[in-house]
C-alpha cells in the first residue's frame, strides 16, 4: 500500500473510540505516504493523541511523506484561528516524528524558544528513542475537505499564514534533519 489516507471515527457521547480498534496500519511495510486527517473544530487533545497513535503503529521504513490536511476554519472564527491551530501538541508529534515513542500518555516536554523556533532541548523521561521515520523528506500541511474549500472560498480563513508561523515554532527540528515542511492549498 504506498498511500494511506485516514480520517478521524466521530466521538459517541464525549468518549473516542480507540484508535487501534479502527485502524492498524503495522502491517502496511511499504507505505510511502500517509495523509491524516486534522479537524479543527474537535477537542485538539483528543486529535492530537489520535495522530500520535497512528503515527507510532508506521511500520513502513519506506515512508517518505505525511501529510497533515487541516480541516477548514470559518471566517467568523478568524481572530482564533491560529490558537485552535495551535491547540494541537505538535510538540509531541514533532518528538513522535523525530523517533521518540510514548511510553505513557504524558506529553510534558523540556524545550526552549530559540530565535521564535521551538527546540526540543530533552524529550521528556517517558519517550525512548526508535529508529523510526528514517526515510522520511517531507511534512506536508494541506486544505482537508478541500470541496468545502471550492464551493465558498469566502467564507473560510487562509490557514498558511497560520500553518508557517506553526511550523516554524514546531517543525524546526525536522528540518534541521533535512525534512521540508511545506504547505499546498
Amino acid at each position: 500500500m504506498p498511500v494511506a489516507y485516514v480520517g478521524v471515527a466521530d466521538i459517541q457521547d464525549g468518549v473516542p473510540t480507540p484508535v487501534s480498534s479502527l485502524v492498524d496500519l503495522s502491517r502496511c511495510t511499504t507505505l510511502r505516504t500517509l495523509s491524516l486527517s486534522v479537524p479543527t473544530y474537535r477537542d485538539a487533545s483528543i486529535i492530537t493523541r489520535w495522530l500520535v497513535a497512528l503515527l507510532l503503529q508506521v511500520a513502513s521504513p519506506f515512508l517518505e511523506e505525511i501529510r497533515f490536511a487541516v480541516h477548514p476554519i470559518l471566517r467568523g472564527d478568524a481572530p482564533e484561528a491560529y490558537a485552535m491551530l495551535a491547540a494541537f501538541d505538535w510538540e509531541l508529534v514533532t518528538s513522535v516524528l523525530l523517533g521518540y515513542t510514548s511510553t505513557s500518555h504524558s506529553s510534558s516536554h523540556s524545550s526552549s524558544l530559540i530565535n521564535g523556533r521551538r527546540e526540543i532541548t530533552h524529550p521528556p523521561s517517558t519517550m525512548r528513542h526508535m529508529r523510526r521515520f528514517t526515510s522520511l523528506k517531507k511534512v506536508t500541511f494541506c486544505a482537508g475537505r478541500a470541496a468545502d474549500y471550492a464551493q465558498m472560498p469566502s467564507a473560510f480563513v487562509s490557514l498558511a499564514p497560520h500553518l508557517r508561523k506553526l511550523a516554524s515554532t514546531f517543525f524546526g527540528p525536522l528540518e534541521k534533519r533535512g525534512v521540508q515542511v511545506r504547505f499546498k492549498g
